[in-house]
């Protein structure tokens, strides 16, 4: 995929689906690691973080990732959501 240069591996993503076909043991495993960096996050004073995930597999990945791309280097978006809206908790 061209659009992908300057976008590093940053995250680990799973499929809910594809995790409910593992073993209960490692299901249960992989949720308290989660729970457990939520709860690191935010004894370090930092928010839950939400993510948006494109699967660069589709067919419109490439236009998300260059609209993605111009959003991230035009800089008067700095501070607002993909719609150009304050973020929530973000002063106006």
């Amino acid at each position: 995929m061209e659009n992908l240069e300057g976008i590093s591996h940053k995250y680990t993503v799973f499929k809910n689906e594809d995790l409910r076909k593992l073993p209960l043991r490692i299901q249960t495993q992989i949720q308290l690691a989660g729970d457990m960096i939520v709860h690191n996050r935010v004894g370090e004073g930092k928010p839950e973080n939400i993510y948006v995930v494109i699967n660069i597999d589709e067919s419109y990945a490439d236009e998300v990732i260059e609209s993605y791309m111009v959003i991230g280097v035009n800089k008067q978006y700095e501070g607002k959501n993909i719609k150009g809206s304050p973020r929530e908790g973000d002063p106006e």
